[in-house]
């Protein structure tokens, strides 16, 4: 990546900074080289003054910040057309949390409206690393003929690892979370 490639507006360098400033100072340079002169400046003259206020990564920021990395038309090379710019809803509300011990707790009407959202794959691994009251509940909301399926599919899968639970616990949560926002289950 040249120099000139990726330059950063005021706003975008300061989210770029807010992202960094918990970042050792060898990994923000190694990040900071693909961004051209102005930009690596601001951003460490931002970092600075960020970590002197006592401030910490914003990390609500990461994903719109990848998008803008990923999908911005300007850096995309022109040999590769068939890729199309998805489109990008702003989060009508960036301070909404979930834990999946909420998800738990929820009614059967917004528990439906998960199980429907959800592709079968991530309902299987997340059937596999839950409370058995949660699989007991959610194979009650299924025909007979599906949860035979599930609880087979359940007791051939191999057990997963913290980390993985964690991650696809996080993928539940961000699906039901997607789906407040819309308004297709209650806040």
């Amino acid at each position: 990546m040249s120099e000139a490639q990726v330059k950063l507006t005021t706003q975008q360098t300061h989210q770029l900074a807010r992202l960094l400033v918990n970042f050792r100072r060898e990994t923000v340079m190694l990040l900071l080289q693909g961004f051209d002169q102005d930009t690596r400046l601001r951003a460490e003259t931002q970092i600075d003054e960020l970590k002197a206020m006592g401030c910490h990564s914003d990390e609500g920021l990461l994903n719109d910040f990848a998008d803008f990395l990923y999908f911005d038309p300007q850096t995309m090379q022109p040999s590769s057309p068939g890729i199309l710019r998805p489109e990008l809803r702003a989060r009508s509300d960036r301070g909404l949390t979930l834990s999946f011990e909420q998800v738990l707790q929820w009614d059967n009407e917004s528990l439906d409206q998960l199980l429907q959202a959800a592709s079968p794959d991530l309902t299987i691994r997340v059937l596999t690393c839950s409370p058995q009251s949660f699989v007991e509940r959610v194979l009650d909301r299924l025909s007979s003929e599906d949860s035979v399926r599930v609880r087979q599919q359940i007791s051939e899968t191999q057990s997963v690892d913290f980390s993985e639970m964690q991650k696809t616990h996080q993928q539940y949560c961000n699906l039901a979370r997607d789906l407040m926002e819309q308004g297709l289950i209650p806040g």
